[in-house]
């Protein structure tokens, strides 16, 4: 074979002549992308012990104030001089330790008691000199219900406690008094549940379903 033939010639097929499709012909199936699930933020993430839980209190105090002064003023009918002012004086002092007892447990409640909220915890801190802060997985809550009294709605400026069973061997009946704004706070743990059962594939959040993982390291039945 003279050298200046083509190699075709010598029985092997080119490489543009190769049975089979061609790898620029092939099409490669990629599987569709799971979308990114949504970070559920709550609108309520925390407070402290509201100052207006005590409005219906110092209502009924000043009341009672006036109540006692009238009444020491209207001794003087039947004690005069000394023995009055003696009455007065009692009065006012009683008054006053009245009004400094209230407002002594509402700044101690403000400033000792505070609630915060995130996706997977709710932290309850209380306390001055010896702060103690208690941990809840809402993965733990089983049920959550709003109290309001009356006059807590027409006194207190619409603040609430939220009442919260858990499936917690240390405390499984938690209250959350003076809460502001109790309706947003109800809503963002009942939306934090709700988003934990849509995460977790949980049919229910009852306390017989040994499946929720409480962070315990015990295996799920979910998992």
């Amino acid at each position: 074979m003279p050298q200046g033939e083509n190699s075709s010639d010598s029985g092997q097929a080119p490489r543009d002549a190769m049975p089979g499709p061609r790898v620029e012909d092939q099409k490669v199936a990629v599987p569709d992308a799971k979308p990114a699930e949504h970070a559920v933020t709550p609108a309520w993430t925390g407070c402290r012990y509201s100052m207006k839980a005590f409005r219906f209190r110092a209502i009924c105090l000043l009341f009672v104030s006036l109540v006692i002064l009238a009444g020491a003023a209207y001794s003087g009918r039947f004690c005069g001089g000394n023995c009055h002012r003696a009455v007065f004086w009692g009065a006012a002092v009683l008054v006053l330790a009245l009004w400094v007892s209230l407002l002594a447990k509402m700044l101690y409640r403000h400033y000792t008691i505070s609630y915060k909220l995130d996706r997977e915890h709710l932290l309850l801190t209380h306390g001055f000199f010896r702060q103690t802060t208690d941990t809840i997985l809402i993965a733990q809550i089983d049920d959550i219900v709003k109290i309001q009294t009356l006059a807590d709605r027409l006194f207190n400026g619409g603040v609430g406690t939220i009442e919260i069973y858990a499936n917690d061997r240390s405390d499984s009946h938690i209250f959350l008094e003076g809460v502001d704004l109790p309706q947003k706070a109800f809503e963002s743990l009942d939306l934090l549940r709700k988003d934990y059962v849509r995460r977790r594939g949980i049919k229910s959040f009852s306390s017989v379903d040994r499946g929720i993982d409480d962070g315990s390291g015990i295996g799920s039945a979910f998992d």
